[in-house]
Protein backbone atom coordinates (compact mmCIF):
# COMPACT_ATOMS: atom_id res chain seq x y z
CA UNK A 1 0.00 0.00 0.00
CA UNK A 2 1.07 3.35 -0.85
CA UNK A 3 1.33 6.57 1.21
CA UNK A 4 -1.01 8.81 -0.14
CA UNK A 5 -3.83 9.73 1.73
CA UNK A 6 -5.42 11.63 -0.75
CA UNK A 7 -9.37 11.82 -0.81
CA UNK A 8 -12.00 13.42 -2.95
CA UNK A 9 -13.08 16.48 -1.15
CA UNK A 10 -16.70 16.51 0.62
CA UNK A 11 -18.98 17.37 -2.68
CA UNK A 12 -22.24 18.90 -0.33
CA UNK A 13 -23.89 18.60 -3.69
CA UNK A 14 -23.71 15.12 -4.56
CA UNK A 15 -24.01 13.99 -1.01
CA UNK A 16 -27.63 15.67 -1.18
CA UNK A 17 -28.29 13.90 -4.34
CA UNK A 18 -27.19 10.12 -3.21
CA UNK A 19 -27.47 10.31 0.48
CA UNK A 20 -30.83 10.12 1.08
CA UNK A 21 -32.16 8.21 -1.60
CA UNK A 22 -29.31 5.11 -0.57
CA UNK A 23 -30.59 5.27 3.02
CA UNK A 24 -34.33 5.43 1.84
CA UNK A 25 -33.59 2.22 -0.32
CA UNK A 26 -31.38 0.39 2.47
CA UNK A 27 -33.48 1.02 5.14
CA UNK A 28 -36.45 -0.75 2.85
CA UNK A 29 -34.47 -3.34 2.33
CA UNK A 30 -33.45 -4.27 5.28
CA UNK A 31 -36.98 -4.48 6.42
CA UNK A 32 -37.98 -6.97 3.49
CA UNK A 33 -35.73 -9.12 5.53
CA UNK A 34 -36.96 -8.33 9.20
CA UNK A 35 -34.69 -6.01 10.07
CA UNK A 36 -35.82 -3.45 12.58
CA UNK A 37 -34.15 -0.24 11.68
CA UNK A 38 -32.49 2.05 14.80
CA UNK A 39 -35.23 5.59 14.49
CA UNK A 40 -31.96 7.43 15.93
CA UNK A 41 -31.78 8.96 12.07
CA UNK A 42 -29.19 12.01 12.92
CA UNK A 43 -25.77 11.78 10.66
CA UNK A 44 -23.28 11.08 12.82
CA UNK A 45 -20.68 10.62 10.55
CA UNK A 46 -20.33 6.60 11.20
CA UNK A 47 -22.28 4.16 9.68
CA UNK A 48 -25.54 5.04 7.57
CA UNK A 49 -27.78 2.82 9.45
CA UNK A 50 -28.00 0.60 12.03
CA UNK A 51 -30.54 -1.93 12.48
CA UNK A 52 -31.61 -5.09 14.26
CA UNK A 53 -31.52 -8.57 12.29
CA UNK A 54 -34.41 -11.06 13.09
CA UNK A 55 -32.01 -13.25 14.23
CA UNK A 56 -31.58 -10.58 17.14
CA UNK A 57 -28.15 -9.08 15.85
CA UNK A 58 -27.13 -5.68 15.91
CA UNK A 59 -25.78 -4.69 12.30
CA UNK A 60 -24.34 -1.60 10.45
CA UNK A 61 -24.93 -0.59 6.89
CA UNK A 62 -22.91 1.49 4.83
CA UNK A 63 -24.52 3.00 1.78
CA UNK A 64 -22.96 4.71 -1.60
CA UNK A 65 -24.76 5.09 -5.21
CA UNK A 66 -22.07 4.65 -7.99
CA UNK A 67 -23.59 6.94 -10.56
CA UNK A 68 -21.46 5.86 -13.33
CA UNK A 69 -22.90 2.24 -13.15
CA UNK A 70 -25.83 2.36 -15.16
CA UNK A 71 -27.72 -1.10 -16.24
CA UNK A 72 -25.52 -3.88 -16.55
CA UNK A 73 -22.35 -4.12 -14.23
CA UNK A 74 -19.93 -3.86 -17.25
CA UNK A 75 -17.90 -6.93 -17.68
CA UNK A 76 -14.78 -4.96 -17.75
CA UNK A 77 -15.36 -4.16 -14.44
CA UNK A 78 -13.90 -6.83 -12.22
CA UNK A 79 -13.93 -5.05 -8.74
CA UNK A 80 -15.85 -2.98 -6.92
CA UNK A 81 -13.62 -0.11 -5.32
CA UNK A 82 -14.91 1.30 -1.46
CA UNK A 83 -12.63 4.40 -0.64
CA UNK A 84 -10.22 3.60 1.85
CA UNK A 85 -11.53 6.47 4.07
CA UNK A 86 -14.34 3.96 5.17
CA UNK A 87 -11.55 2.36 7.25
CA UNK A 88 -12.25 3.70 10.25
CA UNK A 89 -15.63 2.16 9.70
CA UNK A 90 -13.84 -1.32 8.96
CA UNK A 91 -11.77 -0.55 12.35
CA UNK A 92 -14.58 0.82 14.47
CA UNK A 93 -17.41 -1.88 13.96
CA UNK A 94 -16.34 -4.97 15.31
CA UNK A 95 -18.75 -7.22 13.08
CA UNK A 96 -22.04 -7.50 11.00
CA UNK A 97 -20.56 -4.02 9.10
CA UNK A 98 -21.55 -4.31 5.13
CA UNK A 99 -21.18 -2.33 2.51
CA UNK A 100 -23.96 -1.72 -0.25
CA UNK A 101 -23.53 -0.03 -3.56
CA UNK A 102 -26.03 0.68 -5.74
CA UNK A 103 -26.45 1.53 -9.10
CA UNK A 104 -27.30 4.77 -10.23
CA UNK A 105 -31.25 4.26 -10.61
CA UNK A 106 -30.75 1.85 -7.17
CA UNK A 107 -32.45 -1.20 -9.07
CA UNK A 108 -29.73 -3.49 -8.22
CA UNK A 109 -26.41 -3.29 -5.19
CA UNK A 110 -23.53 -4.90 -4.52
CA UNK A 111 -23.43 -6.26 -0.99
CA UNK A 112 -20.13 -6.77 0.64
CA UNK A 113 -19.73 -7.72 3.95
CA UNK A 114 -16.59 -6.56 6.22
CA UNK A 115 -15.42 -10.12 6.49
CA UNK A 116 -14.81 -10.23 2.36
CA UNK A 117 -13.08 -6.11 2.54
CA UNK A 118 -10.86 -7.64 4.97
CA UNK A 119 -9.84 -11.47 3.53
CA UNK A 120 -10.48 -10.62 -0.18
CA UNK A 121 -10.34 -6.95 -0.89
CA UNK A 122 -6.72 -5.16 -1.48
CA UNK A 123 -5.80 -1.38 -1.45
CA UNK A 124 -5.07 0.32 -4.37
CA UNK A 125 -4.44 3.38 -5.61
CA UNK A 126 -6.99 5.03 -8.54
CA UNK A 127 -6.65 8.24 -10.56
CA UNK A 128 -10.05 9.24 -11.21
CA UNK A 129 -11.59 12.66 -12.04
CA UNK A 130 -11.97 13.64 -8.36
CA UNK A 131 -8.48 13.12 -7.82
CA UNK A 132 -5.76 13.36 -10.10
CA UNK A 133 -2.63 11.71 -8.55
CA UNK A 134 -4.24 9.01 -7.18
CA UNK A 135 -6.69 8.15 -4.33
CA UNK A 136 -6.67 4.90 -2.19
CA UNK A 137 -9.69 2.51 -2.56
CA UNK A 138 -10.09 -1.27 -1.09
CA UNK A 139 -10.32 -2.88 -4.41
CA UNK A 140 -13.15 -6.32 -3.95
CA UNK A 141 -12.94 -8.68 -6.89
CA UNK A 142 -16.20 -9.25 -8.06
CA UNK A 143 -16.27 -12.87 -7.58
CA UNK A 144 -16.08 -12.76 -4.09
CA UNK A 145 -19.61 -10.78 -3.20
CA UNK A 146 -22.92 -10.90 -4.79
CA UNK A 147 -25.44 -8.47 -6.37
CA UNK A 148 -29.20 -8.10 -5.68
CA UNK A 149 -32.04 -7.06 -7.69
CA UNK A 150 -34.24 -4.81 -6.02
CA UNK A 151 -38.14 -4.59 -6.44
CA UNK A 152 -38.63 -2.64 -2.89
Amino acid sequence: MGTNTLTKPFDKKLYDQTDGKAKRKIKKYLRSKDHIIDSNTKEDYKCDVKSISGRGILTFSEVEIKLSWKGEWPTSWKDVRIPYRKKKLLDSIESDLTFYIFREDCKEMWVIPDHIIKEKGSVVEVSNRFVREGEQFYSIPVECIYKVKLNV
